[in-house]
């Protein structure tokens, strides 16, 4: 499973970098998939991102 994870995370990163339009990143806090880090990653390496952190709270 982290292969996997670590292969999408890798091919998002790649298509992130030529997308000239604006993104929205949204990460949780408790997921215990995707780390909070590279959300905050993905939003600081584009120039047109926002980025929204949950608590994963309902």
């Amino acid at each position: 499973m982290k292969a996997a994870v670590a292969a999408a995370r890798e091919a998002l990163a790649g298509t992130l970098v030529q997308w000239g339009g604006p993104v929205v990143i949204v990460g949780a806090k408790q997921d215990t998939l995707i780390p909070v880090a590279h959300a905050r990653r993905f939003a600081s390496e584009h120039d047109h991102a926002a980025s929204f952190i949950t608590d994963g709270r309902s």
